[in-house]
C-alpha cells in the first residue's frame, strides 16, 4: 500500500504541475492586454506601466511563471484587482460549493444506488423500467432548465422555497437548507441518473457471479446476498464513477449557482471571466484543477480498501 501511495501522490504532483503550466499560458493567451483589464480599461502609458510592474507582467513570461508556482506553494496566489488576497477570496467561497457538491453526491448517491439495486434486482420488471426511464430522463435535461422551472415552481407558484441567494449554516441551519435544496437537486438529478445506469450494470454482474451462488447455495437470505456480498463489490465501481463526476458538479456549479445566485466558487469563476481579472482567474482554475486531482487520488485510495483482494503492482501482496 505504501508504493501504491507513493505513485499516486508522484503521478497526482505531476498533474498538478502540467495544470500550472496550461493554466498560466492558457490565462496569458486570452486576447487583449491583462495590464488595461486590471487598470479598469485605463489607458494611460503611466498608469498601465504602473499595474504592469505591480503585476510583473513587464518580466519575460518564464520568470512571471516561477515567481507565481513559487508563491503559490505557499499559499499565496497574489492580489486581485481590488486588491484582495485572492487566496483568501476562494478560500471563504469554497465551503459553500463544498456544500453545495456534498448535498448534491449524498442526494444523488442515495437516490442512484437506491434505484440502480432495485433495477438489477428487479430486471425486466416494471421497477427496473421505471428506473430506466428515469435515468434517460436525468441525464436528458440540462441544469439550467431545471434550474429554472424549480424556481418557477417552487419559489414563484408555491412559495415553499426561497428563489435565490444564500444563508450560512452556522447563520440559520434551516435557512441554509432551504436555499441549498433546490441547486442540490438539480446537480443531484444527474449524479443519480449515472450511478442508476452504472450500479445496475455492476450489480448484475455481480449477481450473476459465482461467489453469489456459493452464498445462496449456503442458505443466505436474499438480503443478504444483496447486501453482504452483490451490493459491496458493486460499490467499487460505483466509488470510481463518483470520484469522476465531482469533475462534471464542479463545471455544473458554475451555471447552478449563477441560477440561484450562490456566492460559492463556481460563480466566482464567472465573475473572474467576467472581469477579466486575470489573477483571480489564474488562482480559482489552479485550485479547482489541484481539487479534481485530489479527490481522485482520495477515489483511487478508497477503491484499493474496498476490496482487498486488488493487487497493485508494487504493493504489498
Amino acid at each position: 500500500m505504501g508504493g501504491f501511495l507513493l505513485r499516486k501522490a508522484g503521478a497526482a504532483l505531476i498533474v498538478v504541475f502540467c495544470s500550472s503550466v496550461v493554466v498560466f499560458v492558457g490565462v496569458r493567451a486570452l486576447p487583449g492586454d491583462p495590464a488595461v483589464a486590471l487598470s479598469g480599461e485605463n489607458r494611460d502609458p503611466a498608469v498601465l506601466a504602473a499595474v504592469r510592474e505591480k503585476y510583473g507582467l513587464d518580466q519575460p513570461l518564464p520568470v512571471q511563471y516561477v515567481k507565481w508556482v513559487g508563491r503559490a506553494v505557499r499559499g499565496d496566489l497574489g492580489v486581485d484587482s481590488r486588491d484582495l488576497p485572492v487566496a483568501h477570496t476562494i478560500v471563504t467561497r469554497i465551503p459553500i460549493t463544498l456544500e453545495l457538491a456534498l448535498l448534491s453526491v449524498a442526494l444523488g448517491m442515495l437516490i442512484g444506488i437506491t434505484s440502480g439495486v432495485i433495477a438489477a434486482v428487479r430486471r425486466g420488471k416494471a421497477e427496473d423500467h421505471a428506473a430506466t426511464t428515469f435515468a434517460l430522463v436525468g441525464l436528458s435535461l440540462p441544469h439550467f432548465w431545471l434550474g429554472l422551472m424549480m424556481i418557477i415552481l417552487f419559489a414563484v407558484d408555491l412559495h415553499w422555497l426561497p428563489s435565490s441567494g444564500y444563508v450560512s449554516f452556522g447563520q440559520h441551519p434551516i435557512q441554509n437548507l432551504e436555499h441549498m435544496v433546490m441547486p442540490a437537486i438539480v446537480l443531484g438529478t444527474g449524479l443519480s441518473a449515472v450511478l442508476m445506469r452504472q450500479m445496475r450494470s455492476s450489480m448484475l454482474a455481480s449477481l450473476g457471479a459465482d461467489y453469489v451462488r456459493t452464498a445462496r447455495a449456503k442458505g443466505l437470505t436474499e438480503a443478504s446476498v444483496i447486501g453482504k456480498h452483490a451490493l459491496r463489490n458493486s460499490l467499487i465501481t460505483v466509488t470510481t464513477v463518483v470520484g469522476l463526476q465531482l469533475g462534471a458538479l464542479i463545471s455544473g456549479a458554475v451555471i447552478t449557482e449563477q441560477i440561484f445566485v450562490i456566492p460559492g466558487f463556481g460563480r466566482l469563476t464567472l465573475e473572474a471571466i467576467n472581469q477579466r481579472d486575470y489573477t483571480l482567474l489564474q488562482g480559482v482554475v489552479l485550485v479547482a484543477a489541484t481539487g479534481y486531482v485530489v479527490v481522485n487520488l482520495l477515489v483511487d485510495v478508497i477503491y484499493s480498501l474496498l476490496n482487498p483482494r486488488i493487487r497493485v503492482t508494487g504493493a504489498a501482496p
